[in-house]
């Protein structure tokens, strides 16, 4: 159950269940699973012909065709999980790693705990004053909304379309301090006076907003459209999950309210920050709650579903490769017995330990072939339509399942070659005396 809520990130415990429901509902799984996994073997042992079997001094050798087939059914659907794991691991990697157009590392964002606007003017100006006088925070600012999605959305007519835009509420220094580079224009001044007036309404936009906006958006003058003037061009990044392509996007300068109390902080500084940026707060506050993140951290929690699902995908690819590789160890130690005189006449006639292990083993990783033949255009399916809700993704390469049949048929063979050795080299002279 531990492992369970940590592989979920769920909170389940032993309370939560009626001991009057797990208990007969147990004796009743181990009953209905004894039935079905004794009745095949039950079924094929009343078969025997013990007069037929005495007369001839023979054993009886089992030939398990259903086995095989559930065989192959088990390491069909193992392959899949494994190619699954890979591709999702893959993508995993890929969004961990995908330049999102900012640098979210060591940026320290305090929650103003109340929307009174005085309350804000008042914490933000002592918390900039104390920022400058801090030698291990590098720059201040503020926003509204956040990274992870969090936007106003606004409409706007272009060319007589209704269009939308995302708009975020930014504060001085927000551009620099999460280093988005402009390719046209500037970023807001407190030098420049004009960047706070409410007529001429002073906008920063996206590459994609200004596409979008076409000839009725130029640098400095104002455009009727979204009602602003742009007085920047930042290259696009991403301001949500990387399921969504970049949208039109404008910022604004904050001037009554700020959400957050954004901090850069130095490299290795950043438990100090937090101690005595928490001390400040309280001072300023008079004990306000002290609520913060870190920037990349609720970048990282947006994938947190993601994330479940990754580990609940090879945490049933541990389960699958175990489970399918008992049953090749049980079907390669009835084939080995089953074939145990035809071993000893091969030795006797000069075969190799090699040649021998080959011979045991032909067939097994004949399944195993067939099981990923089976599996790769099922994953490759389902995996097609997990990675359509992302509009940033990896593509699915042949060489995915090449490496994963390899891997699959490697596991396969250090299986079964267990026995086949042990066969092998037995002394030929007991395995003629066998039957």
């Amino acid at each position: 159950l531990p492992l369970f809520n940590t592989m979920l990130g769920s909170s389940l415990s032993f309370d939560n269940f009626s001991w009057k429901e797990i208990i007969p509902a147990l004796l009743f799984l181990c009953f209905a699973l004894g039935i079905l996994a004794g009745y095949y073997p039950a079924l094929i042992i009343s078969k025997m012909k013990p007069v037929s079997i005495l007369k001839s001094f023979r054993t009886f050798k089992v030939n398990p065709r259903f086995s095989k087939a559930l065989v192959v059914l088990q390491y069909t659907a193992c392959v899949a999980l494994m190619i699954s794991a890979f591709i999702i691991n893959k993508q995993m990697h890929y969004i961990s790693n995908k330049d999102l157009g900012f640098d979210r590392e060591q940026v320290l964002m305090v929650s103003n705990p109340t929307f009174d606007f005085d309350f804000t003017k008042r914490a933000h100006d002592r918390l900039r004053d104390f920022a400058k006088t801090q030698p291990y925070i590098t720059l201040f600012s503020g926003m509204n909304g956040g990274l992870d999605g969090s936007y106003n959305t606004n409409g706007f007519i272009l060319n007589g379309e209704q269009k939308e835009r995302k708009e975020l509420t930014v504060d001085y220094d927000y551009f620099e301090m999460l280093g988005i580079k402009f390719l046209q224009g500037r970023s807001f001044s407190r030098a420049i006076v004009s960047d706070t007036s409410r007529k001429i309404h002073p906008s920063i936009v996206n590459e994609t907003l200004f596409n979008m906006l076409g000839k009725t958006a130029k640098l400095g003058q104002y455009c009727e459209p979204i009602n602003a003037t742009i007085i920047g061009v930042v290259k696009d990044y991403h301001f949500e999950t990387l399921s969504k392509k970049i949208e039109p996007e404008e910022h604004v300068l904050a001037k009554n309210f700020e959400m957050y109390f954004m901090f850069k902080i130095k490299a290795g500084q950043m438990q100090q920050a937090v101690s005595r940026i928490q001390k400040e707060w309280k001072q300023i506050t008079n004990n306000y709650p002290f609520e913060y993140k870190f920037l990349d951290q609720t970048i990282t929690k947006m994938y947190e579903a993601d994330t479940r699902w990754q580990r609940t995908i090879q945490a049933s690819c541990f389960f699958a490769i175990f489970i399918a590789c008992m049953g090749l160890f049980g079907l390669s130690a009835i084939n080995a017995i089953n074939r145990t005189k035809e071993i000893g006449i091969r030795k006797v006639l000069g075969a190799s330990v090699k040649d021998i292990v080959a011979t045991l083993s032909s067939g097994f990783l004949f399944m195993v072939s067939l099981s990923i033949i089976i599996a790769s255009p099922v994953a490759w399916w389902v995996m097609n339509k997990w990675l359509e809700d992302f509009a940033y993704r990896i593509n699915i390469s042949w060489w995915m399942f090449a490496i994963v049949g390899a891997s699959a048929l490697l596991i396969a063979l250090a299986t079964v070659s267990f026995q086949a050795i042990k066969a092998a080299i037995a002394n030929p002279v007991d395995s003629l005396r066998t039957e």
